[in-house]
Order: structure tokens, then C-alpha cells, then sequence
């Protein structure tokens, strides 16, 4: 995570877990954040990131590790300016987060694997397809840490792409 580039400025950093690896860096570099874990409902939890979002003045949100689905509300009130990152290739594994998308990847001794950068919409992993980006998968070297390290570094190149 870096605050800004020539790009892009950080305007908030928001997370549903509180033990967010990002929440945590945007915390240790000073930069604004939110955790809606704990703040009820689902409905209590959207509203607060709206709040949030549009507080921070966003021209767009990247949601990246969100575990839960965007209400149709909010994928319609931020559409087109709403981007999620999955650790696969979709449509293979939509549905499956973390660990659980390379264990499937390995028990399905798939030669390749990636990220997939898409519009955000309410239903899981379903919007369009911006940016995927591949990775070769040596099911004799990697497990699951390996790989997930590997999709992890593509990540940050596809919010790039």
C-alpha cells in the first residue's frame, strides 16, 4: 500500500475485518480508515462506508480482500467506479476467497492461475472482467502459501494495469 502516486491519491482505506493486513498498513501510514466490523447489520455496515467513501471525496473504490457482497443499492449508486479483485482467473473460483481459491487451484492441478480485476456488482465475483493477469502453477514446488504469495504480487500490478 503507498499513500499516493503520480496517479492516484489514497483517500480512505476501509475493511470488514479488523485484522485487515491492509487496514493495518493504512493505520501505520497514517492515511484514513475505517473498519466496519462490528457495526451492526449488513444494512449499518453499507451505510458507514457510503458515509466514508463519499466523505473522502472518492472518484473510486477498489475493493480488494471485502469479504462481503455490495447491496444492489450501492453497486448501483457507485457502478462503473466500484472495481473488486479476485485471487483467480474468473469465472473459475468465483465464489471462493483466500486460501480456499489456491486450494482449489492445486486440488484441481491447474498449470495456471492469476487475478482477475472486474466491476463490482451484487453478485459475487460476476461483473465484468477489466484486467486478468496469469501466473504459472508447478504443482510439485507450490502450496497453497507459495501461490497465494504469487497471486498476491499480481494484484498490486492488475490495480496498476
Amino acid at each position: 500500500l503507498s499513500a499516493s502516486s503520480d496517479n492516484y491519491r489514497v483517500s480512505l482505506v476501509a475493511s470488514d475485518r479488523a485484522d485487515s493486513g491492509l487496514l493495518q498498513q493504512a493505520k501505520e501510514l497514517g492515511l484514513p480508515w475505517l473498519c466496519t466490523e462490528g457495526l451492526g447489520g449488513r444494512d449499518e455496515q453499507e451505510e458507514a462506508l457510503a458515509e466514508a467513501v463519499e466523505g473522502a471525496g472518492a472518484d473510486l473504490v477498489l475493493l480488494n480482500g471485502y469479504s462481503r457482497v455490495l447491496s444492489p443499492r450501492l453497486v448501483g449508486e457507485w457502478w462503473g467506479r466500484c472495481l473488486n479483485m479476485h485471487p483467480s482467473l474468473l469465472p473459475d473460483f468465483g465464489g471462493l476467497f483466500d486460501r480456499r481459491v489456491h486450494e482449489a487451484v492445486l486440488s484441481q492441478a491447474r498449470r495456471e492461475s492469476g487475478c482477475t480485476a472486474h466491476l463490482a456488482s451484487e453478485h459475487v465475483d460476476a461483473g465484468p472482467p477489466l484486467v486478468q493477469l496469469r501466473c504459472h502453477v508447478d504443482p510439485e514446488q507450490d502450496d497453497v502459501e507459495k501461490l497465494r504469495a504469487r497471486v498476491q504480487g499480481l494484484e498490486a500490478s492488475a490495480w496498476a494495469e
